[in-house]
């Protein structure tokens, strides 16, 4: 036999699988380098969604076939408004202030519609013309109330504002990516419920940056304190300890508007600054959230991006995230350097 030969042919096979192992290798890193990992993390209702939804726009936009799609979700969204407000105002024993609209207001017993039709939207017109029932309506569906005639006609064709007001949670993880600066962004909105955090160990490979978005005006919920509570654990969670942490402080339009009625001090004690004054509002919360960035060992703050930002506001949306992209590309590409 041949040892000779045949330990000659071993070490070629070996110089040839180890040269496409590193050509493997260097494709894996080109692939890599090219994709920037986003993360979109908050509690519920606190806008991520909506950010997604303008970047999203901001880079493609919604072609006339998806934004016909939204039609469904958007009427689904009044009825369920009108189940909500009906059955809150059961609950409260506060009935319409005309007795005549008590037969409209079980029309949004059901459970589930695909479309209003003529009844629901006459049932509406005059429930909204009821003082108890306006007590009861949130802001967020004031919008489609607003434009019910426009919403309910047969050729609707939702505005990209109409999408934007949409309101249904995340759940599960979606994902949206767009190329800018010869990279791809590849942005995952984790569901914020609580049931929906524990999706969230799947996506932690691999993250470039962790965009954290809170709402300010919910200062007078528990929902604030959770969210607090919740931009602890991420800022010192290991998985992220090198990731580059970004944080929105979302609806400063809704804060500037609660303030005047709904004063910070009765729901945070601690609060030392002018009544009613929504700049002192927007410092004394964003202050909560940058006291967890402190390290619990050395008292030395980690380095956070933070920015109010108003999610519906298409402009305001673009600026800060031209702001933001070139800290992510940074990080991005300083992590991918030494690969």
């Amino acid at each position: 036999m041949d040892r000779m030969g045949d330990s000659f042919s071993t070490v070629e096979e070996h110089i040839a699988i180890n040269k496409k192992i590193n050509q493997l290798l260097k494709e894996d890193k080109k692939v890599i380098q090219s994709q920037c990992k986003i993360l979109l993390l908050g509690t519920g209702d606190s806008g991520k969604s909506t950010f997604l939804k303008q970047l999203r726009m901001i880079h493609g936009g919604f072609s006339e076939e998806q934004r016909r799609l939204y039609a469904k979700v958007i009427h689904q969204e009044i009825f369920k408004a009108m189940s909500r407000i009906m059955s809150g105002m059961r609950v409260e024993n506060s009935p319409c202030a005309n007795p005549k609209n008590k037969i409209y207001s079980q029309m949004f017993n059901y459970q589930h519609i695909d479309k209003l039709n003529e009844k629901h939207i006459r049932a509406i017109h005059h429930l909204l013309a009821d003082e108890a029932f306006k007590h009861c309506t949130e802001d967020s569906e004031k919008y489609f109330f607003k434009n019910l005639d426009r919403i309910t006609t047969e050729d609707y064709i939702p505005s990209f504002q109409d999408i934007l007001h949409i309101q249904s949670p995340t759940t599960g993880i979606f994902e949206y990516s767009f190329e800018a600066q010869n990279i791809t962004f590849r942005f995952f909105d984790v569901g914020g419920k609580k049931s929906e955090r524990r999706k969230w160990i799947h996506c932690f490979e691999n993250v470039s940056a962790i965009i954290y978005i809170a709402s300010l005006s919910e200062y007078d919920e528990n929902r604030m304190r959770e969210s607090v509570a919740l931009f602890d654990t991420v800022v010192h969670f290991p998985f992220f300890a090198e990731c580059k942490i970004i944080l929105f402080l979302n609806k400063t339009d809704k804060l500037t508007e609660k303030i005047q009625s709904s004063d910070l001090k009765t729901y945070f004690p601690e609060f030392e600054g002018r009544r009613q004054n929504a700049q002192d509002a927007m410092l004394f919360i964003r202050k909560l959230y940058q006291d967890k960035a402190l390290c619990q060992e050395t008292n030395i703050p980690r380095n956070v991006f933070c920015q109010y930002i108003c999610a519906i506001n298409t402009t305001n949306v673009i600026e800060l995230f031209n702001d933001v992209k070139d800290i992510i590309c940074e990080q991005h590409l300083k992590e991918y350097k030494t690969l």
